[in-house]
């Protein structure tokens, strides 16, 4: 069945765009290229989301909002639908934005301390 299977894979590729996004900003890379490439895993996991609500309550519920929370109070995790909304729900609304997720704080490496050479004899 076409729907089922749209709305798992746009509900697979977001969680691994979350996921992607969540790993370029834990690797604390600041240049133009990762900063892009974050900011696109962002923007396509926000439009995946889209697509995936689109598809379930299209194939799933036939539009019918009562019907939705129906079928997530009859799951045995009723909060299998909230999690995936709270996490993603910022794709969408920072979509393009290229704010990080994580603020990793950029390692500073000092010199070691320098040593008096004074010897006493």
């Amino acid at each position: 069945m076409i729907g089922e299977a749209l709305i798992r894979g746009t509900a697979r590729l977001l969680v691994a765009c979350y996921g992607g996004r969540l790993c370029v900003d834990a690797a604390g890379r600041r240049d133009r290229i990762s900063q892009q490439f974050a900011r696109w895993l962002w923007t396509v996991g926000g439009i995946l989301f889209l697509m995936h609500v689109a598809a379930g309550f299209h194939f799933q519920h036939d539009w019918n909002h009562a019907a939705a929370f129906e079928y997530v109070r009859s799951t045995r995790n009723p909060a299998a639908m909230f999690i995936p909304v709270t996490m993603v729900t910022p794709a969408v609304s920072q979509a393009g934005s290229g704010r990080p997720l994580l603020r990793v704080p950029r390692a500073t490496v000092r010199p070691p301390a320098s040593r008096s050479s004074t010897s006493s004899r």
